[in-house]
């Protein structure tokens, strides 16, 4: 058995992936998504022309993690649930 094959396949399976939609407040600033990418340097970081969230995506900041919403009510709040979440 090849336990370094192994490792990097589970590895690989629990990669975190983060889409947001280029329409949402997160793109309003480029420094939110290089905070994004600083904080998070394993993820896959995704833009997305759409999500099919408009109805959120027009209220307040929110980001998808592995197919999951995670939001905040500002900027400030959406990084702090995100950090709750992914360190």
């Amino acid at each position: 058995m090849d336990h370094g094959r192994l490792l990097q396949e589970v590895s690989s399976m629990a990669k975190v992936k983060i889409q947001f939609c280029v329409n949402n407040e997160i793109c309003d600033e480029v420094s939110n998504l290089d905070r994004l990418k600083e904080r998070y340097p394993d993820a896959d970081i995704e833009p997305a022309e759409c999500l099919n969230y408009c109805a959120s995506c027009e209220k307040h900041p929110y980001v998808l993690v592995n197919g999951e919403m995670v939001s905040g009510r500002n900027i400030k709040k959406l990084f702090q649930y995100l950090d709750k979440r992914l360190r």
